[in-house]
């Protein structure tokens, strides 16, 4: 048995729906068809551990979010969140804060114009981002905020932006292709425009990659690295790992051509890469987080 609930926004933008579910009964499932709204915001009560849907049809502004609170340490499955006839949205909000255990995405429908997606972890659990069920392409953004806890953020094959704020955080970028690089051109040159990003690497945090070593460097060679591009085109093992403007950079496979979009690269905001090595050079390693990290 399901209980279904229908609501229909006032025709503009920027309309709000708050539903506040506290005990669904005997329902196996509840499922919520809107249209019209912006933003959704769902309150769970404790017994709550399954929608079915949440379908919100027609938005009309450009950004569509979805806000979570309450629960259970159990969490919450949702099997479908759809946006459909929603030929205006581009931006993806997803904001579980509040929410007292993970949320778990079956499936998202139908969110064809979306461009950036922006997800903020609970801040009282551990969170795994990847149970979130998002279909990303490279011309995607994303963007993972973790809690408090120790969460693991791992890498798509988007442009992402990785922020694990408080607790042992890891950052999982281990399987090939999810190392985003955008180029342009200008004046003839390719550039770097944009890849992806760890925003708040600290003591104590874990980096998942293949392999990770410092790149070295003949006499003489870096007074010719005066670009990221020039740095990256000499640094192509993989995991090689220099610094570039006050910034930590790891390239993640081998090139197999000289062109940059062919590369995968991580950069470590706000990070001198040093801190990774002892005074031989070895890289530091957590057995127990299955990633490297500061030794310093």
């Amino acid at each position: 048995m399901q209980l279904r609930v229908d609501a229909q926004a006032v025709a503009q933008a920027h309309d709000t729906l708050v539903l506040d579910i506290t005990n669904p009964g005997q329902h196996q499932g509840i499922s919520f068809s809107t249209h019209g709204y912006e933003q959704l915001t769902v309150h769970l009560g404790d017994p709550v551990q399954q929608l079915a849907v949440l379908q919100v049809d027609r938005t009309q502004g450009d950004t569509f979010s979805v806000h979570f609170s309450g629960g259970s340490a159990a969490g919450v499955d949702v099997g479908l969140i759809t946006n459909q006839a929603s030929s205006t949205v581009q931006q993806l909000i997803i904001d579980f804060y509040d929410l007292q255990g993970l949320l778990r995405v079956g499936q998202w429908g139908e969110l064809h114009h979306v461009q950036s997606v922006q997800v903020q972890g609970s801040h009282s659990v551990a969170n795994d981002f990847a149970g979130l069920g998002l279909r990303l392409t490279a011309q995607h953004d994303l963007t993972l905020v973790g809690g408090k806890a120790n969460d693991v953020l791992t890498a798509t094959v988007a442009l992402d932006w990785l922020t694990g704020q408080g607790g042992q955080d890891i950052f999982d970028f281990s399987v090939p292709g999810t190392a985003t690089v955008r180029v342009g051109n200008h004046l003839d040159q390719t550039q770097i425009q944009a890849i992806d990003t760890i925003t708040d690497f600290k003591k104590g945090d874990g980096l998942r990659v293949e392999q990770l070593q410092l790149l070295t460097l003949k006499t003489g060679e870096e007074a010719a690295l005066s670009t990221l591009e020039d740095w990256v085109g000499m640094a192509r093992h993989q995991g090689d790992a220099f610094n570039y403007n006050g910034d930590a950079y790891v390239v993640l496979r081998p090139a197999q051509s000289a062109d940059l979009d062919q590369l995968e690269l991580v950069k470590l905001a706000g990070v001198n890469v040093m801190r990774f090595f002892d005074a031989q050079g070895n890289a530091g390693w957590d057995e127990s987080l299955q990633a490297f990290t500061w030794v310093t």
